[in-house]
């Protein structure tokens, strides 16, 4: 199949048509769910590279992504958006797993919908969603073999973007860093302590697939049971719409950070900032525009 979608259309005009105008939730009742596929989860905190390994993952001949959250193309999925909390599904959440009663149905409907965006010649689904944190527990049981990689980053430099990154959309105007940095730890904790006796799950840390891409691409491979090899080059890619050399972007939001900022921070998330070893950066003093 390979770009082409299951109706012969590019899948990158279907996969739009998808996202604007619902087409495969129309279509999805008369497509049968996908059989016999690895469902690989992306989930971890905003801001934390997911999106960055799913571009990544995308360059497997075995692996299909896609080109947005997956809860974007979930007609029966809250998102924390849809109740006026971007990037801080921590102040929605009791709204956002599937009703009491509904969650077989809700799989079903979202095994439909998902299957009709990856690519099915492709025997692996990577799916990010970071929401999904809080799904964990179903999707364990209705997506088997579900495959779940936590990726990790420094909670100083999550926080600062998250914050920037919703300047201007946050109710109010925008987050205080202390709410981002609350986000980040509730996040990782979640996603560890709903894994913490599952098989299938590993940890990728941002620090190392930026300074050695090669390396957790080879652990990953291990891990989903795929031969290592991808299909092109891996030392610049297009993320976010930019296309540049893959390396560590910490240090330039680490610089935005105040003393301020690193006290509100420590506060919120100290504990878990603590448990994966992100220590204080070294404050500039100042807040960088």
């Amino acid at each position: 199949m390979g770009n082409i979608s299951l109706l012969g259309l590019p899948r990158r005009i279907w996969l739009k048509g998808c996202r604007q105008w619902g087409f495969h939730q129309y279509l999805s009742p008369l497509v049968p769910a996908p059989q016999g596929r690895k469902w690989v989860f992306l989930v971890g905190a905003y801001n934390s590279g997911t999106t960055l390994l799913n571009t990544l993952l995308g360059q497997h001949p075995s692996i299909s992504t896609l080109p947005y959250e997956g809860v974007a193309l979930a007609s029966k999925l809250d998102r924390p958006e849809d109740y006026g909390w971007p990037r801080m599904w921590h102040k929605c959440i009791e709204h956002l797993g599937p009703r009491p009663g509904e969650g077989a149905q809700v799989a079903q409907r979202s095994l439909r919908e998902w299957g009709m965006c990856f690519d099915r010649s492709k025997l692996v689904f990577v799916e990010k969603s970071i929401v999904n944190a809080v799904r964990i527990p179903w999707l364990i049981q209705h997506f088997q073999p579900a495959y779940f990689i936590h990726m990790v980053r420094n909670g100083y430099a999550v926080a600062e973007g998250i914050q920037r990154r919703t300047n201007g959309q946050a109710p109010g105007g925008q987050y205080s860093i202390a709410d981002c940095a609350y986000q980040w730890a509730e996040a990782n904790r979640i996603v560890r302590e709903s894994l913490v006796e599952y098989p299938r799950a590993l940890t990728v840390y941002y620090e190392d697939l930026a300074e050695d891409p090669l390396a957790q691409l080879a652990r990953i491979a291990a891990f989903l049971e795929l031969d290592n090899e991808w299909t092109s080059n891996i030392s610049e890619l297009k993320v976010h719409g930019v296309t540049a050399p893959l390396n560590n972007q910490n240090p330039r939001r680490l610089a935005r950070l105040c003393q301020g900022d690193l006290e509100a921070i420590e506060a919120a998330a100290g504990e878990e900032l603590a448990r994966y070893g992100y220590g204080r950066p070294i404050p500039t003093g100042k807040r960088e525009e």
